[in-house]
């Protein structure tokens, strides 16, 4: 710890120091607290001062190993002022030790700001206090909660004694280093109540709310794999032929691509050989990189960096220098084909010295990143002007926003309408091998069951619509018009249209209406027992006309077929309506069946008089 920061040190080493120009011989006056591990002072010729550090007080362990190795030099070196009594980082009267442990009460449970009771640091205090309150501290021992050292960040749930339940904390936050927010980066991941770089093995990101978090795996988990300098490939420096293999169906790598000339072409000095171009078809399966991507060194036979089509996030949760997306001095390189990539969360773009690379000027970089913070360094590509000249520009589909590369499938965003990640000028709403819808700016395929609809009719029209809601209970309090207006998008259910879509309006009228006996899901039953209600109403002239005709088709085509005329099928349907439906009158059945049918009867049997039309008063 330095100057009151905290940092858990494995061993502090200070070893083969030279003296260099403008350099001091004496340690750092402030020393704080190591926190972890001993002190390993040697060979540092031009080194004052290491024997008058009372390192005792520094280390919070006291079993840790302390050695402090005489060769360093002591000649020539001055005394401690003779306010510091003796203990010093210099000879300097600024540079006096502070002792905050050595000379505590007793009674002090870790440091304290002088040598009675009264003066002990609370125990989250890490290097020293100025009073003894945790809002004292110089430095936390484990978080920092708005200033105040704790033991654990507040917790998402409470336990309440008297409801001996879990509640949601009000106050919580999550643990981000050594301190507590309220809120993670938003190039980070929250894992229960932390900010965290990756998701552990059995779990992955998802992003709820516009927040990522780690949720487990409900089968296998895609494969997240280390990147360089993690995990498995902590000590690599670059993708090379040794290593490329570890990410083969990679979906997500935690960590960073580094690709640098001692990967791409060879390392003769580690017996590395140079690495099959092909191979770098690997990463077409990526889609997330968590840290950076850093491009060096690429393939002379390669032209540009299209094995990253798939790439949607660059996360920068670890930069290099700043810089999230570097690409340097790649003289082959013409284009980026990045044209998956659509946000780069944190950290700057590096692109210089490609002196062939073109269409770079047209993106629209601002829109990919997340803060204000974020900025981009280029210069010293090809001329936008050359590029023009030889007509490498966007294709006449892309927006304004620029394109990663030639061809329609290159552009940041389209300019008329998208189908899958390319750009067209038109959906094939009326026309072609297969139809589609337009949702929005995009174009969607409609299903193959779907027959071509004909003399510019829409094939489909996306998803089904929304089934009306209802209250709880079996009373549906629907306005009329709203009930008007879902049978009027379904008017082709009556007969019209093409004979595919008689069948399939016949079929849905079969399996709905089959639902007034109380059959099948609670949202058919729904459906289906709203229809019955507006449908069959209008066998007695009610409701409005829309709905009178539909119904009073129905019931001619439906119930006609209990005196055997029509289609085989219209035939078995009707008859079980019949005898559904007409039982109803003898009081069984569930009550939905009972009271349907004794308002049919009511209605329609009321005919036997003589009443009605011909075909109601044939069927009665």
């Amino acid at each position: 710890m330095i100057d009151g920061q905290v940092s858990k040190l494995e061993p502090a080493i200070f070893q083969g120091n030279e003296k260099r120009a403008g350099e001091t011989c004496a340690m750092h006056r402030q020393e704080g607290e190591i926190l972890n591990g001993g002190v390993y002072v040697d060979q540092n010729k031009f080194l004052c001062h290491a024997d008058t550090v009372h390192w005792q007080d520094i280390v919070r362990n006291p079993r840790s190993e302390l050695l402090v190795v005489p060769t360093n030099s002591s000649a020539g070196c001055g005394r401690c002022h003779k306010s510091c009594t003796g203990r010093c980082w210099g000879p300097n009267n600024f540079q006096c030790q502070s002792l905050t442990k050595t000379v505590c009460a007793e009674q002090c449970d870790g440091r304290c700001f002088g040598p009675y009771v009264s003066d002990c640091c609370h125990r989250e205090c890490a290097g020293g206090c100025s009073g003894p309150k945790d809002t004292d501290c110089f430095a936390c021992t484990n978080f920092n909660d708005s200033g105040a050292c704790v033991t654990q960040c507040p917790q998402p749930f409470v336990y309440n004694p008297t409801t001996f339940q879990l509640e949601h904390n009000p106050k919580a936050k999550y643990t981000y280093g050594a301190f507590c927010v309220k809120k993670c980066p938003h190039n980070f991941v929250v894992d229960h109540s932390s900010c965290v770089r990756a998701c552990p093995s059995n779990k992955m990101e998802v992003e709820e709310n516009g927040i990522k978090m780690c949720k487990p795996c409900t089968d296998i988990c895609p494969k997240a794999c280390d990147g360089i300098g993690t995990g498995s490939l902590q000590l690599a420096q670059t993708v090379d032929s040794s290593n490329i293999d570890k990410f083969v169906n990679c979906t997500k790598i935690n960590g960073n691509l580094v690709f640098l000339i001692t990967g791409i072409e060879g390392d003769a000095y580690h017996s590395i050989e140079a690495l099959d171009p092909d191979k770098l078809n690997v990463f077409r399966t990526v889609q997330e990189i968590t840290g950076y991507l850093n491009i060096q060194s690429w393939p002379r036979n390669m032209s540009d960096f299209s094995v990253f089509s798939n790439l949607a996030t660059i996360g920068g949760r670890v930069l290099y220098s700043g810089i999230s997306l570097l690409i340097l001095k790649q003289q082959w390189i013409s284009s980026l084909r990045l044209q998956s990539l659509q946000e780069i969360s944190a950290g700057n773009i590096y692109l210089t010295d490609n002196h062939l690379l073109c269409y770079y000027h047209t993106v629209n970089w601002t829109s990919l990143f997340r803060t204000s913070l974020q900025k981009t360094i280029i210069r010293n590509n090809r001329n936008p002007s050359n590029c023009t000249a030889e007509k490498m520009t966007c294709d006449p589909l892309c927006s304004d926003h620029g394109c990663w590369g030639p061809g329609p499938d290159q552009c940041l965003f389209c300019r008329f309408f998208s189908r899958g990640r390319t750009c067209i000028e038109s959906c094939n709403l009326y026309e072609g091998d297969f139809r589609e819808f337009a949702n929005g700016s995009v174009c969607i395929e409609c299903d193959s069951q779907c027959e071509k609809a004909e003399d510019n009719m829409f094939t489909c029209l996306g998803s089904p619509q929304p089934i009306p809601s209802f209250n709880s209970g079996n009373n549906f309090d629907v306005s009329q018009e709203e009930e008007e207006s879902y049978i009027t998008q379904n008017l082709r259910r009556a007969g019209h249209g093409s004979l595919a879509v008689q069948v399939m309006a016949r079929w849905l009228c079969r399996s709905w209406l089959a639902c007034c006996a109380g059959h099948g899901l609670l949202a058919v039953q729904v459906v289906a027992r709203l229809l019955c209600r507006s449908w069959l109403a209008g066998c007695a002239g009610r409701g409005s006309l829309a709905v009178q005709v539909m119904a009073r088709w129905l019931c001619r085509s439906w119930l006609a077929g209990c005196a055997g005329r029509g289609s085989l099928a219209v035939q078995v349907v009707a008859r079980w309506l019949c005898r559904s439906w007409l039982a109803g009158c003898a009081g069984r059945g569930s009550l939905a069946v009972q009271v349907v049918a004794r308002w049919l009867c009511r209605s329609w049997l009321a005919d036997c008089a003589g009443r009605g039309s011909l075909t109601v008063q044939v069927y009665s």
